[in-house]
């Protein structure tokens, strides 16, 4: 069991470690997973024609 928790706090630290090391892109990459959860929500509908209008 003892081994256990030692692995489990050797991760900790490593992920506190590389979190402390790249703020910046674990910042950037949690803005970016929820800019595109909101444009998932709010039915983001940019990248394709209107589908209202006729064409001749």
């Amino acid at each position: 069991m003892r081994g256990k928790l030692l692995l489990f706090w050797g991760l900790l630290k490593k992920n506190g470690i590389e979190l402390k090391r790249y703020f910046f892109n674990s910042v950037s990459g949690l803005a970016t997973i929820y800019l595109i959860f909101l444009l998932i929500f709010f039915g983001f509908k940019g990248w394709y024609p209107d589908q209202t209008s006729e064409t001749p």
